[in-house]
């Protein structure tokens, strides 16, 4: 049985993903989990440290963006979408989890 648990950017995202990870191996070796994130958030430090899988998707935030920026993170969404479909396929998670953070949208959509 595996979990996916999607988010991050921040020790706020990351740290109760890892702490949520952690609980659902400890519940028998039948279980697995993978974690999604970004490629710019400390995920891609804590995670792998963790000894456990990261994929990344290709996305940024939209809150406080604005002009070119939010125009340039907006397009970033029909890729993201792409790369949680290719996840979601590659994975067969029996559930998944968003902790919060520009991973977990696409992710949980």
């Amino acid at each position: 049985m595996k979990l996916l648990i999607a988010g991050g950017g921040t020790g706020g995202h990351v740290f109760p993903a890892l702490a949520i990870a952690r609980e659902w191996l400890s519940r028998g070796k039948e279980r697995e989990v993978v974690l999604v994130g970004t490629e710019r958030g400390i995920e891609m430090k804590l995670v792998p440290q963790a000894g456990l899988p990261l994929e990344t998707l290709r996305v940024a935030g939209l809150k406080g963006k604005g002009g070119a920026t939010l125009f340039k993170n907006l397009t970033m969404l029909v890729p993201a979408m792409f790369d949680a479909r290719r996840v979601l396929r590659k994975h067969k998670p029996v559930a998944a989890f968003g902790v919060g953070g520009y991973a977990a949208g696409p992710m949980m959509l």
